[in-house]
């Protein structure tokens, strides 16, 4: 039989993923007898907490839940989100048409870009940022620009990008933001993070904002959310 070299354009675009290179550089330095302290990616050091390993037996137990689940998560699930939201947040979110479980922030942020962009498309993430940020739009097949996410003044470093995109011919679908940023550590207060709002806003871009430090903020308790910056929920 003939052999076929198939090719992977998007597998190609994408860089080597961030932790590979980094766990091969800890082996490196470990294998010299080196002790190193880990700061990668988190893992917790201490055991899952005895309560909530109880729940989860007694949940495998049931065999409803031995069955595929609907696609947008369960609906009490979806309400307890709902809930989360509005305390948190004082927003409020129809549970069945609003809200969607995912297997994680990365599969959810995938599946977004591979629903919403097309080749030709292009989006403007964080430099640095997370993987993800970067991998999702060029897995989806679009075009990544960068806005500095080491400034004290995001607005208007992503003003700057969008300008700078226009220069170049080419009209910004989504933006991508992450507060508290991964892997800077910066926070943004809610006026800086309404600001960030407003300019994508007035670009007609698409926000896509991943919230996944949202009780890791140095300034405050709770890291804002676009929900709760001072824009009409029908703005956020």
């Amino acid at each position: 039989m003939p052999t076929t070299s198939w090719t992977f354009p998007r597998a190609d675009l994408l860089p080597t993923y961030a932790f590979v290179v980094s766990d091969t550089v800890k082996a490196e330095v470990r294998a010299t007898g080196a002790d190193i302290i880990d700061l990668g990616l988190g893992n917790p050091d201490r055991p899952t907490p005895p309560a909530i390993v109880e729940q989860l037996q007694q949940a495998s137990q049931v065999g409803q839940n031995h069955r595929y689940h609907p696609g947008r998560g369960l609906i009490d699930l979806r309400v307890a989100l709902t809930g989360w939201y509005r305390r948190r947040y004082q927003a409020t979110f129809d549970p069945e048409r609003q809200v969607m479980v995912t297997m994680g922030a990365k599969d959810g942020m995938t599946g977004l870009c591979l629903a919403t962009l097309a080749p030709g498309d292009t989006v403007l993430v964080p430099d640095p940022c997370y993987p993800i940020h970067r991998g999702a739009p060029l897995i989806a097949g679009a075009d990544v620009m960068t806005y500095a996410s080491t400034g004290d003044e995001p607005a208007e470093d992503v003003e700057r990008a969008l300008a700078r995109a226009a220069r170049a011919g080419k009209r910004i679908k989504l933006v991508i933001a992450n507060y508290p940023q991964n892997p800077t550590g910066r926070t943004v207060t809610r006026e800086q993070l309404r600001a960030f709002c407003q300019v994508v806003q007035r670009s007609g871009a698409m926000l896509l904002h991943d919230l996944a430090y949202a009780d890791l903020d140095f300034q405050q308790r709770y890291a804002p959310s676009i929900f709760d910056c001072g824009l009409a929920q029908s703005e956020a």
